[in-house]
């Protein structure tokens, strides 16, 4: 099995779900490049590079199918290297992830939000961007109130904030293309987010009516599902090992 962590993320944020699995398999937890010590992705192609980076990796480990999981940005990378290596994985698992924008216009105002963004970042530092900015997005909201926030915003201080900016530019999902008209190519997927996360509630509902996307939804919790109910996103995951 395969986590692939979220912006601002490191290979810990899944300890807790890994430690719930009904598994004897081998869980790797790579970190995505640009976060802690790693160099960030080149601007242009960030997606293609971080996804040669990974299959290089886990193909010299094992040539076996895998299950994928990722969160946000961590899913937008494994929607990006399961439609590339179809053959690899057994099942897609996604946490609160975007399929891709699917307006030229609108892809090109998110590249200069992002733009923007990463320059405050710059400006500001780590911890400034997270509590100032980051964490103050109506996305987090459900997050910022759980009992475990302050500690695991105080693990991400060991961020380079110079290769995370550069990372989060070259992420940003302005500069990737949707992936609405490639699902039915990927590996069956399952769909966790929160339920008081209503952007990804609806793209959630829009997956399983238009695509018969597995969806699974988690009472009382947002955008974070991983790191605010890890027991609960476990379960889900151990029941979609036995399928």
């Amino acid at each position: 099995m395969i986590f692939l962590h979220g912006f601002l993320g490191t290979p810990s944020d899944w300890t807790r779900i890994v430690s719930h699995l009904d598994t004897d398999e081998a869980c790797h937890c790579p970190l995505i490049p640009g976060h802690m010590s790693t160099s960030p992705p080149p601007l242009r192609n960030a997606f293609e590079y971080t996804v040669d980076l990974l299959h290089s990796g886990i193909t010299q480990e094992n040539d076996e199918s895998n299950i994928l999981v990722g969160y946000s940005l961590g899913g937008r990378i494994a929607l990006e290297w399961a439609t590339r290596y179809p053959e690899r994985f057994s099942r897609l698992i996604l946490i609160s992830a975007s399929f891709g924008i699917e307006s030229e216009k609108e892809r090109h105002s998110r590249l200069m939000w992002d733009t923007l963004k990463a320059e405050l970042l710059r400006k500001k530092g780590v911890e400034r961007f997270m509590t100032e900015e980051w964490y103050n997005l109506d996305l987090f909201k459900d997050f910022a109130k759980s009992e475990r926030f302050s500690s695991i915003v105080n693990s991400r201080l060991s961020h380079s904030c110079r290769y995370l900016a550069d990372a989060f530019e070259a992420y940003s999902p302005g500069r990737q293309e949707p992936f609405f008209d490639k699902i039915d190519s990927l590996p069956p997927i399952t769909y966790i987010y929160g339920e008081n996360d209503r952007k990804y509630a609806n793209l959630a509902a829009n997956l399983k009516e238009a695509h018969s996307v597995e969806t699974h939804g988690i009472n009382d919790i947002g955008h974070v599902g991983h790191l605010e109910a890890p027991s609960k996103v476990a379960r889900i995951i151990n029941t979609a090992l036995n399928c």
